[in-house]
């Protein structure tokens, strides 16, 4: 898997990278740490919308911060959607 960073002094060629590279964590996108997930928001490497659409997480407030009833919700419920994941 690749994506792109975007441009920024440190990374002039604004180019494709493999996303292990990048510290992404491979498996079950549904299983990823919340924790995590709310790191790589306050990095600015996920958006909030990515974080509910990619991870199930859900994040409101301000400051940040997850609502795990609603995270555990939507998990279950994405997880339903989509089935079994056949590595």
């Amino acid at each position: 898997m690749y994506i792109q960073k975007p441009w920024s002094p440190d990374n002039a060629s604004g180019g494709l990278h493999p996303a292990e590279c990048l510290g992404m964590e491979q498996g079950d996108s549904l299983e990823r740490e919340v924790s995590s997930v709310l790191e790589d928001i306050l990095d600015h490497k996920v958006s909030i919308e990515k974080a509910r659409e990619e991870y199930g997480v859900v994040i409101e407030g301000t400051p940040f911060r997850v609502n795990l009833d609603e995270t555990t919700r939507l998990r279950l419920r994405l997880k339903e959607e989509r089935g079994p994941i056949h590595w």
